[in-house]
């Protein structure tokens, strides 16, 4: 783990990170014939052109471009009409392509910025388990019936729960039980 700025995004069972200090704007949307953006997705429900994320002055901004399946930020929906940018900070989560509400499903695409780049992940099986307990070297965490989305952020690693399966980065265990 390091410390740069960076957006962890899952997108169905596949989790990427992407080094935000490489450049000081990424455009976010569906790969496409006409245009590859720089955050390039596949789920149908995330528009061509999403969001942008962009540096200003060191602060991080995300703007949403009003697609017909919007972004929703922290719980919050995100209005693309009015053309403002959203500062973003450490632990600030994404969904991507749901219009409604923010659900975490295989329609939609969860993002987290984070001020730290994890360099390595595992994949867990966390189907029919209830139960969790995160660990590192210097602390254990336990959570029983967690919702979808749980990010747990420890000192060494992170951990993100999406339901079936759970995301565990370097210096992190997980052990699931029932």
């Amino acid at each position: 783990m390091e410390y740069a700025h960076s957006l962890i995004v899952i997108e169905g069972f596949a989790i990427k990170t992407y080094y935000l200090e490489e450049k000081s704007v990424w455009e976010i949307g569906r790969l496409n014939s006409e245009a590859v953006p720089d955050i390039a997705l596949h789920t149908p429900t995330v528009s061509r052109r999403h969001g942008v994320l962009r540096n200003m002055d060191g602060v991080w901004y995300y703007k949403d471009h009003n697609g017909k399946n919007g972004t929703f930020y922290n719980g919050r929906h995100l209005d693309g009409r009015k053309r403002s940018f959203t500062e973003v900070k450490n632990g600030d989560v994404f969904i991507f392509g749901t219009a409604k509400a923010p659900v975490i499903d295989h329609q939609t695409v969860w993002a987290m910025f984070s001020d730290f780049c994890f360099e390595e992940w595992r994949i867990a099986d966390t189907k029919d388990y209830s139960r969790f307990l995160f660990r590192s070297s210097l602390e254990t965490r336990e959570y029983r019936y967690p919702e979808k989305g749980l990010v747990v952020s420890m000192k060494e690693g992170l951990g993100i729960y999406m339901g079936d399966i759970t995301f565990v980065s370097e210096g992190m265990e997980l052990i699931p039980g029932k």
